[in-house]
């Protein structure tokens, strides 16, 4: 099949990049970047880095949108939210406006969300049955709703699909950020540790969206989360354990507070988001708990079995 991909180059684009070349799929990918990163070189993929640079010719039969800086990369300042804002709706809806143009229309489009869509605390498991209630004041939740409002725009002529990830473990996002920290064992947990986290392993978020693929009756939102969250305590033990460093230094919430401003929401909200939908699809995951998950991405720091004396 032929993929067009936004935000190709990031993060999570690139897992999906690399799964999709290794099934013989053509790839576009919209990126800012001049030139084919290394590690692509022997890919079958296009580098594109305006998307009206699109011929009408142009076919594609799936459009996958994960364009979107990071929100968690600095504090929210006015500017820094308008950013966050534009590279999420401005982009979707440039993105929908050259689809537009296009011949033949895509026959499916899958759009990037978060589980902040529920809120920063949820109270109890959470599903995508359950009613979002729109808190004004809670900055991510509002950009994610507005984020999918767009993306939702195109279900008229293609069938839409909402990626509502929760926290990706894998070689970047959050993990990146907190290992060097572990590694100087001056890791801890975030407040009291007890909010709790909806996460996945990246070869699972990778995993559902190709089952997503696969699933014709696919549409709607689909949470992207291991069916067993865990709490902040939780990760901060088993990543310190696996490193074989003490933590011994949690961050205070008024600490976080006071340094993070209103994006300390991210760290100490606390969601039990389950993907309900995804199981129902018959979706098996790899690693459904937390210490798979940290153990097959920490392999080197696995405990050794005991050598059996003569």
């Amino acid at each position: 099949m032929r993929f067009l991909l936004t935000g190709g180059t990031g993060f999570l684009g690139s897992a999906l990049v690399r799964k999709l070349d290794n099934h013989g799929h053509h790839l576009t990918v919209l990126s800012r970047q001049s030139s084919l990163p290394q590690a692509w070189k022997n890919m079958n993929v296009r580098l594109i880095d305006d998307i009206f640079s699109l011929r009408e010719s142009d076919y594609f039969d799936v459009v996958i949108n994960l364009a979107g800086e990071g929100i968690a990369d600095r504090p929210w300042s006015p500017a820094r939210k308008a950013i966050l804002r534009a590279s999420r709706l401005a982009t979707t809806e440039e993105l929908l406006r050259a689809l537009r143009g296009l011949n033949t229309p895509p026959r499916l489009l899958l759009s990037g969300s978060a589980t902040g869509v529920y809120g920063h605390s949820t109270p109890g498991e959470v599903d995508e049955t359950t009613a979002i209630i729109s808190q004004q004041e809670d900055f991510a939740q509002q950009l994610c709703l507005d984020w999918e409002q767009a993306a939702w725009q195109a279900h008229s002529s293609m069938r839409v699909v909402l990626l509502r990830s929760g926290v990706v473990l894998g070689p970047g996002g959050m993990l990146k950020r907190m290992l060097p920290a572990f590694r100087l064992g001056l890791g801890g947990r975030l407040g009291d540790g007890l909010q709790m986290l909806s996460w996945v392993h990246i070869e699972d978020w990778v995993g559902m969206v190709m089952h997503i693929l696969q699933t014709e009756q696919a549409q709607g939102p689909y949470n992207l989360t291991a069916p067993e969250p865990a709490s902040n305590r939780q990760l901060t033990q088993l990543l310190a354990s696996h490193l074989r460093r003490p933590s011994l230094l949690p961050l205070p919430r008024g600490l976080l507070q006071l340094t993070l401003g209103e994006m300390s929401q991210l760290l100490l909200g606390s969601q039990q988001v389950l993907p309900t939908a995804l199981l129902a699809l018959g979706y098996e995951f790899r690693y459904p708990r937390l210490n798979e998950a940290i153990s097959q991405l920490f392999p080197q720091y696995a405990p050794r079995t005991p050598t059996r004396q003569n």
